[in-house]
């Protein structure tokens, strides 16, 4: 998972925060919680690439719950889902 560079705690926190998307997609746990988990992680991801990454994703999250009606936001998310996963295990 991720690019070679990635350090093992940093790996960690990645496991994490897909465990909690995960999470999200089987309904356990919602959009907000999902955010918070991802924040959390994020801030104690040692490289800049990957905080940058999870800071995208979490303004993604953000927007499915403000933006559009919670369905909707769903379904967004889902696919932005697949956009992230692609590119944090680069």
């Amino acid at each position: 998972m991720g690019d070679a560079s990635m350090n093992e705690h940093s790996k960690r926190l990645i496991e994490n925060v897909l465990h909690s998307v995960h999470l999200y997609e089987q309904k356990r746990i919602s959009e907000k919680e999902l955010e918070q988990d991802i924040e959390g992680n994020r801030g104690a991801v040692e490289e800049h690439y990957i905080e940058e990454k999870l800071l995208r994703f979490i303004i993604k999250i953000d927007e499915s719950i403000n933006l559009y009606d919670a369905e909707e936001g769903r379904r967004i998310l889902l696919k932005e889902i697949q956009t992230f996963k692609t590119n944090i295990i680069q």
